[in-house]
């Protein structure tokens, strides 16, 4: 991803980089995961005053899978309303409660996805009886155990980048563009100046887009995308 470009200096240098397109995550921080909570199916509470205190316990569930998130050191755990329109790259986590009548069990569905895309990376299912007694928090444990050995963020991660050439890093989170150029030019004078995109762990991107602006100077191009070399 490295780019050789003509600089022609007319003044005091001062060089900044407009844009560079990147993920923006992993390499020192934690993966942002919306967490939408879970909702009920189906599931109404009994008119048997006995089975009441069982049915509440529902409200429990979300308090529980919380817990276990926040024990993730690899995730950022940030609690949203269900009709929030997530723009920002990270992952989405939320659950499902319903009864099915031809098992006569109740079910816990846990759903793990990517914000840029609609399929589930990853899901867990759990059978439980809510009569006469239950404990959510067993029936939390069992799903969340489940769901979180199917889920290894820095293998998402590298996926992204291999198939989509997303920087795990951008240029905020560890990933740089290095500048390689002749800084004892005098007015008039003209230099090559070379780009390179770094991701967070040190790997070059391809195809990156970037925008230049000098003051004191001008770039040709003034619009560059990084080659196959790095």
């Amino acid at each position: 991803m490295r780019q050789l470009i003509i600089f022609i200096i007319s003044s005091v240098l001062s060089i900044s980089i407009v844009k560079c397109y990147g993920q923006e995550d992993q390499c020192g921080r934690k993966a942002d995961v919306y967490y939408r909570g879970v909702h009920t199916i189906g599931i109404e509470e009994p008119q048997d005053a006995t089975l009441r205190n069982e049915y509440r316990k529902l409200s429990y569930v979300d308090t529980y899978i919380i817990q276990h998130l926040q024990k993730h050191p690899a995730l950022n755990i940030l609690p949203i309303a269900r009709n929030t329109n997530i723009k920002k790259h990270g992952y989405r986590f939320e659950g499902l409660v319903s009864y099915s009548p031809d098992a006569r069990d109740y079910k816990l569905h846990l759903m793990f996805q990517a914000t840029c895309s609609e399929n589930i990376v990853a899901e867990s299912k759990v059978s439980f009886q809510l009569y006469p007694s239950w404990d959510p928090s067993h029936v939390v444990e069992e799903a969340m155990t489940k769901l979180m050995s199917r889920i290894n963020i820095e293998e998402l991660e590298n996926k992204v980048r291999e198939i989509k050439n997303y920087g795990l890093g951008g240029d905020v989170w560890g990933g740089m563009i290095e500048i390689t150029m002749d800084k004892t030019m005098v007015k008039g004078e003209e230099t090559q100046v070379l780009l390179s995109v770094v991701d967070c762990d040190g790997q070059s991107l391809t195809g990156k887009e970037i925008n230049l602006q000098a003051s004191g100077g001008i770039f040709t191009p003034a619009k560059i995308k990084t080659n196959s070399e790095g």
